[in-house]
């Protein structure tokens, strides 16, 4: 079984980034899940392009008002400015299947993809900002665009209802009801798809807590036949001046992440990040 360590939100803001190439350049994590909207995206693809990293995850976005859509159009998921509507708005229009909501998002996504693409980047993992992927119209669209590009399925990040903590279910209470339908949707048009755990569901981001979230999705993925890797989510970022709202809260998560890699503690449980590429690096 593959063991993946996804630091989200790359590109989000200089902290968030200075965090994610340090972890890197220690080898703790597979890969950046790199957001194409996000304030310092074409800095953070300079710096990735310097050490020939190429292969990265996509961190679709949506229902995030501090970033613009990449269409740069008007439409049902972004304001007159053309930011991004809150999650719950997001969230409630997802959930039409009406034609113009399709449209503007075929438009958006492929919009987002071509950023990446454009920066050199390969797409080897998807997962979606606060888990939009896994709603039905936005899963549905993203295998209309990789099937009309060609493309080879990328890893799905997964959410398996026993595996989430609570505060997780009452925040995202709509991604769980469809978590289970989107992993039998992945799993049949190929996509692999993961166990995921997230580093700081629980209440506060330790080994023991880790490891017993580790087991348990160890035991999981063993009973199930499609499951492709256990996936550790990650939010990293240093305190500093760049959104520091955002820094504050993942700073502990950053340096507890990175004491648990020091000491050794998966690598001695036989859990090593499986590297999206081997070429170059830092």
């Amino acid at each position: 079984m593959n063991f993946l360590a996804i630091a989200d939100d790359a590109g989000f803001c200089p902290n968030v980034d200075s965090a994610v190439l340090d972890a890197m350049r220690q080898g703790y994590i597979s890969a950046p899940s790199i957001m194409p909207c996000g304030a310092s995206f074409a800095q953070l693809a300079e710096v990735l392009h310097e050490h020939n990293i190429r292969a990265i995850g996509w961190h679709v976005t949506l229902g995030e008002p501090s970033q613009k859509a990449a269409s740069g159009e008007h439409g049902p998921l972004v304001d007159e400015k053309g930011f991004f509507r809150e999650r719950r708005p997001t969230e409630e229009a997802l959930s039409t299947s009406g034609m113009e909501i399709r449209r503007w998002l075929y438009r958006e996504l492929d919009s987002q993809l071509s950023l990446l693409l454009s920066a050199g980047f390969e797409i080897l993992h998807i997962c979606g900002h606060r888990h939009f992927h896994l709603l039905p119209l936005v899963r549905e669209v993203l295998h209309e665009i990789w099937r009309e590009r060609g493309f080879r399925p990328p890893i799905v990040r997964g959410c398996d209802v026993r595996l989430s903590q609570l505060a997780f279910s009452r925040a995202y209470p709509m991604i769980i009801k469809h978590a289970e339908k989107a992993e039998e949707f992945y799993t049949k048009i190929g996509w692999p798809f993961s166990i995921t755990i997230g580093f700081g569901w629980g209440e506060s981001p330790t080994w023991p807590h880790l490891e017993a979230e580790l087991d348990e999705a160890v035991s999981l993925a063993e009973s199930r036949g499609s499951v492709s890797a256990i996936e550790l989510m990650l939010h990293l970022a240093r305190y500093g001046p760049n959104d520091k709202k955002l820094s504050m809260n993942r700073d502990a998560e950053y340096e507890s992440y990175s004491e648990i890699c020091r000491q050794g503690v998966l690598t001695r449980k036989g859990l090593f990040p499986l590297m999206f590429s081997d070429a170059g690096g830092f």
